[in-house]
């Protein structure tokens, strides 16, 4: 893509497979209205410049649509590789690797899930000068409205390798069951340091 693609009403992508369909230098910006979703299945996305609203991220959901994504590969962003700031997401089966800086970031009055048994989110945080200042981690719940749940069977080694830590921020990171009871506690809003485990 030339641009980042800006997404205002809902839709679905479907690609042919992780690796087959290919969308490269640029991600998506999802807007539109909050009741209303964004689906995205069955592509790569991969190799973002980082530039304009979405610096550099493969995805970015700005207090929009929910988005969902099944069996999407963000791979080598040039940012985050998936973001949510004032709206919700669905990772299934997703993979997250080699982005720039951090691989999942729920910022502000934001939550994602994350499930899935092929999920894997490793080796991001790859620029050896971002330093923890940046505070860039594979899992970011960024703020004290921030949350990220991963749903049982998976767990917290499922992400791994995340050069400054693989957790962070001031949000909670939980693993959670069907129901969304939290089995295990991850990180709680009271919680700023870096987990790294």
């Amino acid at each position: 893509m030339t641009k980042t693609l800006t997404i205002e009403t809902q839709m679905t992508f479907s690609g042919g497979g992780r690796g087959i369909t290919i969308v490269q230098e640029h991600g998506f910006w999802i807007l539109g209205k909050k009741d209303e979703k964004c689906t995205f299945m069955d592509m790569s996305v991969q190799k973002t410049k980082s530039t304009g609203h979405t610096q550099g991220a493969g995805l970015v959901g700005q207090n929009g649509m929910h988005f969902d994504c099944l069996r999407v590969h963000f791979d080598q962003c040039g940012g985050d590789g998936v973001s949510a700031y004032m709206t919700n997401g669905k990772l299934i089966n997703c993979q997250i690797t080699q982005c720039l800086l951090s691989g999942v970031v729920s910022l502000a009055n934001s939550a994602i899930e994350i499930e899935g048994e092929d999920t894997m989110i490793e080796n991001n945080n790859t620029d050896e000068y971002v330093g923890d200042h940046v505070y860039a981690y594979g899992l970011r719940a960024s703020y004290l409205s921030s949350s990220i749940h991963i749903l049982s069977p998976l767990t917290k080694e499922s992400i791994k390798n995340n050069q400054y830590g693989n957790y962070g921020g001031a949000g909670e990171i939980a693993i959670i069951d069907n129901d969304g009871n939290k089995i295990e506690i991850i990180q709680t809003p009271e919680e700023t340091f870096l987990w790294n485990d």
